[in-house]
């Protein structure tokens, strides 16, 4: 049985020139259950949490924290209260062994001088075994799995104290064998007395682990459900609940599923043999105009290599690479995007986003040199660049103070969806959709899948690159599975099911029953 309120939020209060991020929210979670945290993007999830973590300070509001009032004025704050936090980035040493990373800072000694590895490890070990993780304290992290290192970031958080674990987005770049490891791991820790604070767009797992869900929209709460008798429930029910905690998101009930395509045409993209000589190869894909195909994999299997192999960042070594009829594998990434490519990159800040330029002017980046926005004689046309800017956030809900507003004042889901607007604008004949939904909620995601259907249906071919197997899917007409930079599986989503392609994922033996 739940205990009483070990986290009492009370009027929590954050204001951003332009913006209220938190607005009054309460929030009570009572000791040793699993609380969802749900919201659209911008809705004040990630602020509220980052006021719990001690990462920003509230305007108003107070915190109180196993019925203590406690100020954070730095994570190590909350970290000293008993609140740990695993966000999507991992913050990992790869060279390091998993105890290596648990002790950095307060490595056990050997006469004040040398560091006790061998006790550092006895120690992690212990911690591990005790929660029941799968964890060799002696393994390199580099050497880990997805799942493995997730498990080790919460171990780091219950290393420092953690009564209180935040886990953000955590089976974002999950197998789902590992999303299933992962929830084992949640429901042992709140066995042995653990508060869980899961933050993920993905109702079906808030409905399948979660005790409540808290539902934020525009900074504020809207409703919180209770789901501690979800597995007694049957499907009709659960779909019911899924579907309550949309419309508390978004204010309206979501669209039916994309249909699949009915036709397809003729090749658009066509790799032949192509690999680079290093990570991945030979590959063999056919992308048909009109038709999407999924890629599906593990991250770290050679995806981030495809994609750069058919935009020409990384150099071919072997095979063909034919884009709308035309041998590209030789020229250079801008010839490519003029065959009619467009690209919406997996690493936004990377390579998608200028975080110090204006949303107006990220907007316009790939468009510059084309009507509306080009004058003759290849001049920017500034009345140009601004509405179709607004044309960009009205129609893909991005939140921003003003079209002058730099990049770098949105919220990550905002960024994307400025990023999946701008491309999806240029009415590509072939579109490579990289992580498109990462960090978008149920709405916003719904959306761009719709867009990526309608630009289908329209004739264009879509390589959908996504690390969640449930997005490859619900809107692939075809998928192929990557492993170790090869294609080690292919089929209709209709033909196919998650562990089926999971087991393909993680080069499992046995597809569990």
């Amino acid at each position: 049985m739940p205990n009483g309120p070990v986290l009492r939020l009370q009027g929590i209060t954050k204001t951003y020139p332009g913006v209220v991020a938190n607005d009054g929210v309460d929030l009570e979670v009572a000791g040793g259950t699993v609380r969802g945290l749900l919201g659209e993007n911008g809705a004040g999830k990630s602020t509220l949490m980052k006021v719990l973590f001690g990462m920003t300070r509230p305007d108003a509001g107070t915190i109180e924290v196993e019925g203590v009032e406690r100020r954070f004025r730095s994570p190590a704050d909350a970290i000293a209260a008993g609140i740990g936090m695993v966000q999507q980035h991992f913050s990992l040493v790869p060279d390091f062994t998993v105890a290596e990373n648990l002790v950095l800072g307060s490595e056990p000694r050997v006469r004040r001088l040398f560091i006790d590895r061998r006790r550092a490890v006895s120690e992690v070990q212990a911690l591990a075994d005790r929660y029941g993780f799968r964890l060799d304290a002696g393994a390199r992290v580099a050497d880990l799995a997805v799942g493995a290192r997730q498990r080790v970031e919460i171990l780091k958080a219950l290393h420092r104290g953690a009564r209180i674990l935040v886990l953000d987005e955590p089976t974002a770049a999950l197998a789902p064998q590992e999303v299933v490891e992962l929830f084992t791991v949640v429901r042992s820790l709140q066995a042995q007395g653990c508060t869980i604070i899961l933050i993920t767009h993905k109702l079906p797992e808030i409905v399948a682990n979660c005790d409540e869900a808290t539902v934020l929209r525009d900074g504020a709460v809207v409703g919180t459900r209770r789901l501690e008798d979800h597995e007694r429930v049957p499907g009709p029910e659960r779909d019911a609940l899924e579907a309550d905690l949309a419309r508390l998101m978004v204010g309206r009930a979501l669209p039916d599923p994309p249909a699949r395509a009915s036709t397809s045409g003729g090749p658009a993209l066509s790799l032949v043999g192509v690999g680079d000589g290093e990570r991945v190869g030979p590959l063999d894909i056919e992308v048909r105009a009109g038709e999407i195909v999924g890629v599906a994999g593990v991250e770290g299997n050679g995806q981030t290599e495809l994609i750069e192999l058919v935009l020409g960042v990384r150099r071919c070594r072997s095979g063909h690479i034919v884009i709308a009829g035309r041998d590209v594998t030789r020229l250079p990434v801008g010839q490519r995007l003029r065959q009619g490519v467009a690209h919406i990159a997996e690493d936004r800040h990377a390579a998608a986003v200028a975080s110090d330029l204006s949303v107006a002017d990220n907007c316009a980046l790939g468009h510059q040199d084309r009507p509306p926005l080009a004058r003759s004689g290849g001049r920017l046309s500034a009345s140009g660049v601004q509405r179709f800017a607004a044309d960009v956030v009205a129609r893909y809900g991005v939140r921003t103070p003003s079209l002058q507003a730099t990049v770098a004042q949105l919220s990550g889901g905002n960024q994307q969806k400025l990023v999946v607007g701008r491309e999806v604008a240029r009415r590509p004949a072939v579109m490579i959709a990289a992580q498109p939904t990462r960090g978008l909620d149920v709405g916003a995601t719904a959306f761009v899948h719709q867009e990526l259907v309608d630009l289908r249906d329209a004739g264009c071919a879509v390589l959908l690159v996504s690390l969640d197997l449930s997005e490859v899917l619900a809107v692939a007409d075809r998928i192929v599975v990557m492993r170790g930079g090869r294609i080690v599986g292919e089929g209709r989503p209709d033909e196919l099911d998650e562990l089926t392609v999971g087991a393909w994922m993680t080069g499992t033996s046995e597809v569990p029953a």
